[in-house]
């Protein structure tokens, strides 16, 4: 009697990546340990989910196929935080006059989400004199699936025009 048992073969799933917001690439596995040109049948999927995190990347399919006997390794998919900007507005006004509000404009957010996921300050360098100041943003580097970027602007306060008038030397 000669008895030809099934090969241990094993299918792992590659590990894979993405920037939040984007679409899933392709998953992949790669098969270790077939012979020749034979192929076994397989399905990788990944755990649901669209937040920056890491989930599992699950291959799946029969245990026994063929002249084989096939074990699954699961990989791993990570989502990444996706890179925004925060910029604050440039902003004016003339001597003597209240500042107007301080804004800033996000740029880079996805799926239609609001700006009001952001969390920022916007502040100025303090004076009153005429001439150029910072104005500056800050908040968390890292906020929900965003890493934030700020970038600085200016404030300038104008002379304030004035009228002189001279009196009449004649009387």
């Amino acid at each position: 009697t000669f008895t030809i048992n099934a090969k241990a073969i094993t299918v792992t799933a590659n590990d894979a990546s993405k920037t939040y917001g984007e679409n899933d690439p392709e998953l992949t596995a790669t098969v270790n340990g077939l012979v020749g040109q034979d192929t076994v049948e397989y399905t990788v999927t990944r755990a649901e989910g669209e937040d920056v995190n890491t989930y599992a990347i699950n291959v799946t399919g029969e245990a026994a196929q063929g002249n084989y006997t096939v074990t699954y390794v699961p990989g791993t998919f990570t989502i990444n935080a996706k890179a925004i900007t925060v910029t604050a507005n440039n902003a004016e006004k003339t001597y003597g006059e209240n500042d107007p509000e301080l804004t800033a404009t996000v740029e880079g957010l996805v799926n239609g989400e609001s700006e009001n996921l952001i969390t920022y300050n916007v502040t100025r360098i303090p004076g009153e004199d005429v001439g150029i100041y910072a104005i500056n943003v800050t908040g968390e580097a890292a906020q929900g699936n965003y890493t934030v970027t700020y970038v600085p602007a200016t404030f300038t306060i104008n002379a304030k025009a004035i009228t002189v008038t001279a009196n009449d030397a004649s009387k």
